[in-house]
């Protein structure tokens, strides 16, 4: 999978946090106020909560690395509970797109 190589970061602008790379600068998202639920409601956000969704976003990279590491390095050296196993890989091809 190819994403962006250089470390992500939150810019916290009052009105769209925005999530960018620290190699081009570039805006990888910006977080809305605004969404859609389920049943087609619109919602709003604070700016804490949009902060906090910016942020998940720009660790995103880093905890799919951390989660591939320990599941390379500890899958097979202990024996881990299945359902934990099991929420690591859907994790990872989620993050992929694969699920």
């Amino acid at each position: 999978m190819n994403i962006t190589k250089s470390e992500w970061y939150v810019v916290n602008d009052y009105r769209k946090p925005k999530v960018k790379t620290s190699l081009s600068k570039d805006v990888i998202c910006e977080v809305n106020q605004v969404w859609i639920d389920k049943e087609n409601v619109s919602q709003g956000q604070s700016h804490n909560e949009m902060m906090n969704t910016a942020n998940l976003i720009a660790s995103a990279p880093d905890l799919l690395e951390a989660l591939e590491y320990c599941m390379d390095s500890l899958e097979n050296e202990f024996d881990l509970p299945s359902d934990c196993i099991a929420m690591c890989k859907v994790a990872i091809q989620k993050s992929k797109g694969e699920k």
